[in-house]
């Protein structure tokens, strides 16, 4: 007598599955809160280490730092509404199949969580300046230095702004555990790659908590050491002037000056003893530079190499995980219609035409998906998880609106209604990217 066939044990508990994708729809929803509330204060922030060569220093490789952890960030959002998705994907394809198997109608296909992609572009850090000490002109004269000119006051609150986004992504992904536990209350394929999926990206979140809080350091490491250096300059810098004011060389060495050098030193001995000052100072300077070089060789190596490889790690689950979930629905998902063609803004600027020239490109198309405008592209690609008219638009839609951004950066004196057109585009490509 033959066996009897083993067949699988499928337990699908639909209110569970759809409590599990609501869950990471609220965490989706919560991480991007954390991380355009993180973008809009950074844009405050912008100049804080200074244009001197340690600032620069520090400056440059705290920028690479955070443009890996806001797009590990950015993309963090986008796993969460993914995740989701193929949560509700699952659930609908056992629905499919019990419908199918009581031979009613199937219900329809749900309505996708949005799976924004947000822009990580804020200001640099290097630029800005701030106030001298009284004197230090001469410093500059005799010795040719330059102050450092960065800001320890926003410094500190930069680390105080990184770790309030830490403790707000922690937050934000504390329903793991729960979504977690309803999934584990099925049984079928699915679930396990599921379930590990998610402990992953909540091991992914806290690996960007700590890039965060290690952000944060390097902002309040830098400003102790700048804070010590001011100290030991200004010192030399007081010292320097109650010494020369002190001799009785025969000018006014500390009124106002206009003139050269030369015009008003008639005492070589004095300037020797500036020179020596100056010596002093530029060893403070060396020794900040070597600390802005040291702090920023740690973030480089804690930070963005760490954090880069997993932007590119979640990068390539995303290719992949937009492949799984087109084909695990029965039929291709519904996207954009056509609607009337969108007309394009005329501006009197030529760069910001050319740019709504690309924007509007497939606005007169016979066969256009939405509008034609490149906003409705992403739209319809959100809905379809497929390329429009044969290839992707949201790396086009990114780079527009950085096109738009820099744009409106370099041209504030524009007249108001070409300023007005790129704000309204930039706006709409942003609704675009985040969903709607």
């Amino acid at each position: 007598m033959s066996p009897t066939p083993a067949f699988p044990c499928i337990i699908f508990r639909s209110t569970d599955y759809g409590s599990a994708r609501d869950g990471l729809a609220t965490i989706s929803g919560e991480v991007g809160t954390v991380h355009t509330s993180l973008l809009t204060t950074l844009a405050g922030y912008g100049g804080m280490a200074g244009t001197d060569k340690a600032g620069s220093d520090w400056g440059k490789k705290y920028d690479e730092a955070v443009s890996a952890a806001l797009d590990a960030s950015s993309k963090l959002t986008t796993t969460c509404g993914r995740i989701g998705n193929l949560i509700a994907a699952g659930a609908h394809n056992h629905e499919v199949a019990d419908a199918n198997a009581k031979g009613v109608q199937p219900p329809a296909a749900p309505a996708p969580i949005a799976e924004p992609c947000h822009t990580s572009i804020v200001p640099t850090s290097v630029g800005g300046t701030s106030d001298e000490p009284f004197g230090w002109w001469l410093i500059k004269e005799v010795a040719g230095l330059v102050w450092p000119n960065g800001h320890q006051d926003q410094l500190r609150a930069a680390k105080g702004v990184w770790y309030a986004a830490a403790d707000s992504l922690d937050t934000a992904t504390a329903g793991f555990p729960t979504a977690v536990g309803l999934l584990n209350n099925q049984q079928s394929d699915e679930i396990p790659a599921t379930v590990a999926k998610c402990s992953t990206t909540s091991n992914d979140s806290v690996e960007i908590q700590a890039a965060y809080r290690q952000i944060g350091d390097a902002c309040d490491e830098y400003a102790q050491h700048l804070d010590q250096a001011h100290s030991e300059i200004r010192t030399e810098v007081r010292d320097m002037l109650i010494e020369c004011a002190a001799w009785e060389v025969g000018f006014a060495i500390l009124i106002p000056f206009t003139g050269t050098l030369s015009e008003w030193v008639g005492n070589s001995a004095l300037v020797a003893r500036i020179a020596v000052y100056g010596t002093r100072i530029a060893k403070i300077i060396e020794r900040l530079g070597l600390k802005a070089i040291e702090i920023a060789s740690r973030i480089g190596t804690t930070v963005v190499t760490k954090i880069s490889s997993l932007g590119t790690k979640l990068a390539e689950w995303l290719r992949n995980a937009a492949t799984r979930f087109a084909r695990s629905e029965p039929g291709k998902p519904g996207g954009l219609g056509p609607k009337p063609p969108a007309v394009k803004p005329t501006v009197s600027d030529t760069k910001l035409q050319n740019i709504l020239n690309d924007l509007y490109k497939g606005a007169n198309n016979a066969n256009r998906t939405g509008d034609g405008t490149t906003a409705d592209a992403v739209r319809n690609e959100y809905l379809t998880l497929e390329p429009t008219e044969g290839k992707w638009h949201l790396t086009k839609a990114m780079e527009s609106q950085r096109g738009l951004a820099k744009w409106l950066m370099d041209k504030s004196n524009a007249n108001s209604p070409d300023r007005a057109v790129a704000i309204r585009e930039m706006q709409n490509l942003m609704d675009a990217l985040a969903g709607k």
